[in-house]
């Protein structure tokens, strides 16, 4: 994958108070965030606090008013959401999966940044290996998934996608 350099004590990613608007509706306002080296983080809240419009930020969806985006000291608030994932940044959303296609397949999708089908392939497996259930249901239809299994779906792709967010 294309990497760029970055500090390899600083956080994976950190968000200083950005702030960010729909139109002239400001709906976020200065939040902050680290998410250090190895660590998976969840932001949770009631609908309605900033959460989706926090991700779309940090993904590079939405500029923000004010504020920067940090990947692994590497100021990325510019880049595009490509360069982001790129650079090792995975987000899991909910649900999401391409039904009618099977676990496999949907997991082999999110390694689409990858060099190498190789490498997409040992991805998936390891993905796999840590969500047996899953695993179990590699050929099965992702619609045809409890809500438990979606969500291990949802979370293994991240899990391909190499979340490093560290820019190197």
């Amino acid at each position: 994958m294309s990497r760029s350099p970055s500090d390899a004590k600083a956080p994976a990613l950190r968000v200083d108070q950005i702030s960010a608007s729909y139109g002239p509706v400001q709906v976020l306002f200065g939040a902050s965030l680290t998410v250090e080296r190895g660590e998976m983080v969840a932001l949770l809240g009631p609908n309605g606090v900033g959460k989706s419009t926090t991700l779309r930020v940090i993904g590079g969806l939405l500029k923000p008013d004010a504020g920067s985006v940090h990947l692994g000291g590497v100021d990325a608030t510019s880049w595009s959401p490509r360069k982001r994932v790129e650079a090792g940044l995975s987000q899991v959303i909910g649900q999401s999966a391409f039904g009618s296609l099977s676990v496999v397949d949907n997991l082999t999708m999110h390694g689409y940044a990858a060099k190498d089908k190789k490498w997409v392939n040992e991805a998936v497996e390891a993905a796999l290996a840590i969500f047996p259930r899953l695993d179990a249901r590699r050929n099965q239809a992702a619609s045809t998934l409890s809500g438990g299994e979606r969500q291990m779906l949802a979370l293994a792709k991240a899990i391909v996608n190499d979340p490093r967010a560290s820019g190197d």
